[in-house]
């Protein structure tokens, strides 16, 4: 048999893990947050496989109490390098932070503070953005811009070209905005190294139009991810309720084309990634069950789609999830795995799942659009999962924030931030079959290929076959079985596995 990969988990802050697998350990933990309610919001990696963070930390000993900027630099060890917070008098977040060519931190955030070490000097809420020292953490630049009111930065990103191109929300028309349609747009911001606006645009309409992320793709154009509410305008296509939206732009701004995708309820994006083939996967959630999305398990799915980036046509989609609230925060391409992280707050009777919400992280194969495994991680609270990275050892680094706190926790506050790498390694050669006990999907791992798979009842009965294909995944559904103990047989060759599976 070929060898299961089983997951280690290195957890970088004080708090629970799970995960549905054969065996996990915790290499190091370090905490990161306090007595009230601290979060992680981004991630990203340097060269030497050094992992930064950013998100926010809330200072209960001031008045008024606040949050202020957090960043942090660990190795691939778990060893912290550095930390720095920083702020003004009010409420300030990380929202963003990469590592630009030359080895700076570049973070990006909100700021509506009055006074201190940052202020929102436009409006009432300003993006800044700050330049850091990789060595060190000190702050080497900071830049601020906005308008009259509120403005919300969500990604930026370095162009090839050099510069950056600043994706974000505003609700003004002063200052660096130079018009505003309704409620938030999205706003694209082309800044220099300097960080200083070459041109800058809104894209919206009468309601909320709420940007996340811009991504270059190989004509020299870019594609921005949005969410909107408005049905006029730029988004006048609009399915229902609030949509996932496209927008393809050239170097300067202008619009090529627009599309909106969904149903007629709520959608909202997730993330965007470009694909080896030129393609575009768009992730994200969606209560709908009509017009793009095929089918809905129940309540807030995860929702993932494939485009066409010269015209936005949509190529094909899939929900994700159960019963209950499930959305996808992050994709990942590794081989012809798409990695997806995600937060889950369904009952999936699965060892693993606990709490009122986890982080959820399915494999999702390419080729023949199928769920090779799922993983959660979490506790007897919530958790919301918010960032992904790969390690440079075939692993996984997931970021958020939990308020758990039991037997496994050990909480500083209300809430704390959280991240967790996942690594894989090689644990054996014997078939694992998870979750068990299981109320419908189960998944077998390492298997042969052509394995015949069978279950039967403990009267001896066959309730169940099927021969897998040349993968060394599979999935069974027992859901139609009734409740019991059944045997499952899998045999490949002269090779004979057998194990008991309870179905709820």
């Amino acid at each position: 048999m070929s060898k299961l990969l089983s997951y280690c988990v290195i957890l970088m802050l004080s708090l629970p893990f799970m995960v549905v697998g054969q065996d996990s350990r915790m290499i190091w933990q370090n905490s990161m947050g306090g007595s009230g309610y601290d979060r992680i919001t981004s991630s990203a990696k340097d060269q030497s496989g050094n992992i930064l963070i950013t998100g926010s930390i809330q200072i209960t000993n001031a008045s008024p109490n606040h949050h202020d900027v957090f960043v942090a630099k660990y190795t691939p060890g778990g060893r912290e390098l550095w930390r720095n917070v920083f702020g003004g008098d009010r409420d300030d977040h990380g929202l963003h932070v990469m590592i630009n060519k030359k080895g700076d931190v570049v973070l990006s955030g909100s700021t509506n503070s009055h006074s201190g070490g940052l202020q929102s000097i436009y409006g009432w809420e300003d993006i800044f953005v700050v330049k850091l020292n990789a060595k060190t953490g000190e702050r080497i630049d900071t830049k601020y811009l906005g308008g009259d009111f509120i403005d919300i930065p969500s990604h930026l990103m370095e162009l090839d070209e050099g510069g950056y191109m600043l994706t974000a929300s505003s609700r003004s028309d002063t200052n660096n905005i130079s018009v505003n349609y309704g409620q938030d747009d999205v706003w694209i911001a082309n800044l220099d190294e300097d960080l200083n606006i070459i041109w800058e645009q809104s894209y919206g309409a009468t309601n909320e139009d709420i940007g996340k992320k811009t991504i270059a793709l190989t004509n020299g154009t870019y594609l921005t991810l949005a969410s909107s509410s408005s049905y006029d305008g730029d988004f006048g296509d609009n399915r229902g309720d609030q949509d996932i939206i496209l927008i393809n732009i050239d170097q300067f701004g202008n619009k090529i084309w627009e599309k909106c995708y969904g149903g007629s309820l709520a959608e909202h994006a997730g993330d965007i990634l470009a694909l080896p083939n030129g393609n575009v996967i768009v992730s994200g959630s969606t209560l709908s069950s009509n017009a793009d999305i095929s089918y809905n398990a129940g309540g807030k799915d995860g929702w993932i789609f494939e485009v066409d980036p010269i015209n936005g046509d949509l190529l094909w989609e899939q929900t994700l999830g159960s019963t209950g609230r499930d959305e996808i925060s992050s994709v990942q391409l590794n081989g012809n795995e798409l990695m997806v992280l995600g937060t889950s707050a369904s009952n999936w009777f699965s060892d693993g799942y606990t709490g009122s919400s986890d982080f959820w992280l399915v494999s999702y194969n390419l080729n023949d659009h199928s769920i090779r495994d799922q993983h959660f991680f979490g506790g007897i609270g919530f958790e919301q999962a918010t960032c992904m990275l790969l390690d440079d050892k075939g692993g996984f680094i997931l970021g958020g924030y939990s308020n758990s706190s039991d037997s496994n926790i050990s909480n500083n506050g209300q809430v704390d931030g959280w991240i967790l790498n996942i690594r894989q390694e090689s644990a054996g050669s014997s078939i694992k079959m998870h979750p068990n006990p299981s109320n419908g999907i189960t998944y077998i791992n390492n298997l042969e290929p052509h394995t015949e798979i069978s279950i039967y009842s403990l009267s001896g009965t066959l309730v169940y076959t099927k021969t897998t294909g040349v993968l060394s995944n599979d999935i069974i559904d027992i859901s139609e079985l009734q409740s019991g103990v059944y045997v499952v047989s899998c045999v490949s060759g002269e090779t004979i596995y057998t194990e008991q599976l309870v179905k709820f």
